[in-house]
């Protein structure tokens, strides 16, 4: 039963358009023109099948994808909200919706996404990510750094949660616990752009106050 369920869920999600061609080539044409940066003609490449299936999940989900790189927000969100109507279960335009709410500054529309995607997936990774940077964003940092240490338990080593750890413990004064976190973030990665910035500005002030 859960298996016709979820075929039913995956076929109004293609918009039950199968394998028409016109549709593949729609497809391919509008991932080559993202490959080159060409957005434009990335939107324009998908259009005639959004058109054919306005109310589809993919079709939709990818135009919101699409406009989020060109900057435009609000198209962004209209077809993040379509795709989430299509599917209501699915993760993906939610986090796309959250994600463009940060940028504009509806901190609480954000917080409201990620929150109604953890009742179902508590540890979800993107969810738990972006909570965290709009709580630090709102100087809600004990809440931050609840969020940053549950995750941090699952997946020790990434980069990401530790950045972000880091930057609230910087923000909240505590700069000698910051730099052992960013000292960690080298080895796991040397080349990290917050961790050797945090470093040559230490370095700075040491240097102005001798």
């Amino acid at each position: 039963m859960r298996g016709s369920i979820l075929l039913l869920t995956l076929l109004f999600a293609l918009g039950a358009y199968g394998y028409d061609e016109s549709v593949k080539k729609a497809y391919y044409d509008s991932y080559n023109y993202e490959k080159m940066a060409d957005y434009e003609d990335a939107v324009k490449s998908l259009m005639p099948v959004y058109k054919a299936y306005p109310n589809a999940y993919t079709p939709n989900l990818r135009l919101g994808w699409l406009y989020y790189l060109e900057g435009k927000y609000a198209n962004a969100l209209m077809h993040y909200q379509k795709a989430a109507s299509a599917v209501k279960s699915a993760v993906r335009p939610k986090l796309g919706m959250a994600d463009i709410y940060i940028l504009q500054g509806k901190y609480d529309e954000a917080v409201r996404l990620c929150n109604d995607i953890l009742k179902s997936d508590y540890y979800n990774y993107y969810a738990n990510l972006y909570l965290a940077r709009v709580l630090t964003l709102q100087k809600s940092y004990d809440n931050a750094l609840a969020v940053l240490y549950r995750m941090l338990a699952l997946y020790p080593t990434d980069t990401l949660f530790l950045e972000r750890l880091a930057g609230v413990l910087e923000l909240t004064k505590r700069v000698d616990e910051a730099a052992k976190v960013y000292e960690d973030i080298l080895i796991l990665d040397p080349k990290n752009v917050a961790a050797n910035t945090f470093f040559q500005k230490r370095e700075k002030q040491a240097q102005k106050g001798h």
